[in-house]
């Protein structure tokens, strides 16, 4: 605002008349004032030897002593409020924190249970391995088995042909033998 701005009044306190300017709302003013006045009256009842001055400086005392003490109250609550912002902001940090422990735990049991799993599925891996190894040499031995009697078998083939010639020339032999001892009988007619 600038300084066409601003709020004149004209108010009476304690029966002298005051030119007000400022910012505030005229209203607002007007409530200051009539305050103003009101105490200035009540302290002219009790105090009724004081003269204008001096009432007003009483009046301004009490009221700074008012103003101080409600300002007082008011940090005072303002504490109480944040101590109890700040105890119910610490009571859910102590309730996260609880619950945070027992998903801890909660997740520390499945971990045990994950590494016993995890265990028991390395000693079955390990189980499988040596099953491995022992159906590898078996099937390695029987491989060289197959290979042995595979040879051999050829070697059995090899020696039956060699048997099948040998008997073809005994008995070509024999026949011929035959022949020629049929050759040399006489014959008997």
């Amino acid at each position: 605002m600038g300084s066409d701005d601003k709020n004149r009044i004209t108010l009476d306190i304690y029966g002298t008349p005051y030119k007000f300017v400022g910012q505030s709302s005229t209203n607002h003013i007007r409530l200051v004032a009539a305050q103003v006045s009101e105490q200035m009256h009540k302290m002219a009842v009790n105090f009724p030897q004081l003269d204008t001055t001096r009432l007003a400086v009483l009046t301004a005392v009490n009221m700074a002593d008012e103003n101080f003490k409600l300002k007082q109250e008011w940090e005072e609550e303002r504490k109480a409020r944040q101590n109890n912002q700040e105890l119910a902001q610490y009571r859910k940090l102590q309730s996260d924190h609880e619950q945070l422990k027992n998903e801890y735990r909660i997740s520390m049991e499945r971990v045990e249970g994950h590494k016993q799993k995890e265990q028991s599925l390395m000693d079955d891996y390990r189980k499988l391995l040596e099953e491995h190894e022992s159906l590898k040499t078996e099937y390695q031995e029987a491989k060289e088995r197959f290979e042995s009697d595979k040879h051999g078998e050829h070697s059995i083939h090899e020696n039956f042909r060699k048997l099948q010639e040998e008997y073809k020339k005994l008995q070509n032999e024999y026949n011929e033998w035959i022949e020629l001892s049929e050759r040399d009988q006489p014959r008997h007619n």
